[in-house]
């Protein structure tokens, strides 16, 4: 079992300043995790996301 990295280098969005809602964003919808070292914005993120627009995704499918 491997792992599916996205960098944002691979993505075309490295240095691009992109706001972090927007990179939270892109990853819920495209079922992928954050690892950051900036934990603390993204929790503030989490927080302030309604339930409904967190990707629920069920992993006994």
């Amino acid at each position: 079992m491997g792992h599916d990295v996205l960098t944002v280098q691979e993505a075309g969005n490295a240095n691009l300043g992109i706001p972090d809602e927007e990179v939270l964003a892109f990853a819920g919808t495209n079922d992928r995790a954050i690892v950051t070292i900036n934990r603390f914005d993204f929790v503030r993120l989490h927080r302030l996301t309604p339930r409904s627009r967190v990707s629920s995704r069920n992993p006994t499918s």
